[in-house]
């Protein structure tokens, strides 16, 4: 009897630790997922002329990084033509599934399309109408930690 006891505690000390080392990992939160220094990767740019497709390219990004700190501040680096180095700073802050960045009052909003650890997708639409046509511009920016 001692044996079953026994047997049956260290069952139960085995289910324990078992089920306790396998707890879920909490879910990032999409601000945290934000947060960070985020390497700019490629651009894909596609052209509509009313509901009509005109084109898309992409193009590979090199030397550009942005860093969005948890103060809602961001710091943009990326070289120039010339090879030096520009640095943008601002404020950012989301608005649903929106990044929004305000650079000294220059506001633009990103649709976060995609966001885990490593990697971010943003979209930014931009729409006009000129001479009855109606133009819509769609950029994919893909950034990786």
């Amino acid at each position: 009897m001692k044996h079953l006891s026994f047997l049956s505690l260290a069952l139960l000390a085995f289910s324990l630790l078992f089920f306790s080392s396998c707890k879920k990992e909490e879910e990032l939160s999409i601000r945290d997922k934000v947060i960070g220094t985020w390497i700019y990767q490629t651009i894909t740019s596609t052209e509509y002329e009313g509901n009509t497709f005109v084109g898309s390219e992409t193009d590979a990004i090199s030397g550009a990084t942005v860093e969005f700190k948890g103060n809602d501040t961001f710091v943009s680096q990326f070289k120039d033509e010339d090879g030096s180095i520009d640095t943008d700073t601002g404020i950012w802050k989301l608005e649903g599934s929106n990044l929004v960045i305000d650079e000294d009052g220059d506001r633009e909003t990103l649709k976060i399309q995609e966001i885990t650890e490593k990697k971010m997708v943003l979209v930014i639409e931009e729409e006009f109408e000129e001479d009855g046509i109606t133009y819509r511009y769609v950029n994919e920016l893909i950034l990786v930690k």
